[in-house]
């Protein structure tokens, strides 16, 4: 070994960006009441910072993920004042129904969690005052929130991450914002 002292500064430096990438991380955390619980079958984290503006945010995941690996976005929702609602789809996080294998029509898989997201909605909406209802949907949930912010009232806003649907019209949603990558060009045609 040529380099030793070498060696041990990028082990140390590693270490402490490390660490600070933890802290960092946790810090978001602060100031957010996170409680975990079922609205019905549904598993979902609920987040409360200090000062709430009464909207309500409910964030929903793509295919093969979770509510946590939503979290960032709701930890930052609710440090800028929003009640967040996270929850797992069928077959999902730490939902202990299995999702629907009949992944090729509208009224068979997209039908099931377009009614969860209903229910886990109109449930949220009794955890809170909520004046304003804004759905968050990842990849194959972009389709299912745009379908249900069609059939529930007051929900006009919707936020859709590596979106795919056909369920967009002019007319519906009122309030539509796309956030797509450099590299999703499929998805945004």
């Amino acid at each position: 070994m040529k380099f030793p002292r070498l060696n041990i500064l990028v082990t140390v430096a590693a270490a402490a960006i490390a660490v600070l990438a933890v802290i960092r991380l946790e810090a978001a955390r602060g100031g957010v009441e996170i409680e975990h619980r079922h609205l019905g079958e549904t598993p979902v984290t609920v987040y409360r910072g200090d000062i709430s503006s009464g909207s309500l945010v409910v964030v929903s995941h793509g295919f093969a993920g979770s509510r946590q690996m939503m979290e960032s976005i709701s930890l930052t929702l609710a440090n800028s004042g929003h009640t967040v609602v996270a929850f797992d789809y069928l077959g999902h996080g730490r939902h202990s129904r299995p999702m629907s294998p009949d992944i090729r029509s509208l009224t068979g898989t997209t039908e099931d969690l377009v009614r969860q997201t209903l229910d886990v909605v109109e449930r949220a909406r009794g955890l809170i005052d909520a004046d304003e209802v804004a759905l968050i949907g990842h990849s194959m949930a972009t389709d299912v929130v745009i379908r249900a912010a069609e059939r529930l009232p007051g929900v006009d806003e919707v936020v859709a991450i590596s979106m795919y649907s056909e369920a967009v019209t002019s007319q519906h949603p009122k309030r539509l914002l796309v956030v797509s990558g450099e590299h999703e060009t499929r998805l945004r045609e």
